[in-house]
């Protein structure tokens, strides 16, 4: 089993998602707490605790990719929650999910900061050329000055 400080959040949440839209044809809704704690995803095996799980229920409700419900024991409202994938979710997660998302944001930031750094160093140019070009201006000055003499 691979390392758990290898995964990331985004990981866990694409997994209990993509579970989610696996199991839709076999049942419409899924008790929270029959949810498994171990999930394959992307070639790694991600193991989550049951808060980890509620977190990521609550996040992917939250964020619009799950439908929640209350439902009892025999099917009627009740006081456990059952989720289920929503469209949103399944056109979200065919999109790369929550670790797609964070790894164009990663790399965009890296291409932000590369900016920043070149546009340093091209200002940074710049000033040396025009102080070697103020230098230069006032030696001709000087020299010119000393020949009117």
């Amino acid at each position: 089993m691979k390392s758990q400080a290898k995964i990331l959040p985004t990981e866990k949440c694409d997994a209990v998602l993509s579970h989610l839209n696996d199991r839709k044809d076999v049942s419409s809704c899924f008790y929270w707490y029959r949810l498994p704690l171990t999930y394959r995803f992307s070639s790694k095996e991600i193991t989550i605790t049951q808060r980890e799980l509620l977190h990521i229920l609550e996040k992917l409700h939250r964020d619009g990719y799950l439908r929640m419900t209350l439902q009892g024991a025999d099917g009627v409202q009740g006081d456990v929650k059952h989720y289920a994938i929503n469209f949103d979710g399944e056109v979200f997660l065919q999109s790369g999910g929550y670790t797609q998302a964070y790894l164009k944001e990663k790399l965009l930031l890296k291409k932000a900061e590369s900016l920043v750094r070149r546009q340093f160093i091209y200002d940074t140019i710049l000033v040396i050329a025009a102080v070697a070009a103020a230098i230069g201006g006032c030696g001709l000055l000087i020299v010119e000055l000393i020949a009117l003499k």
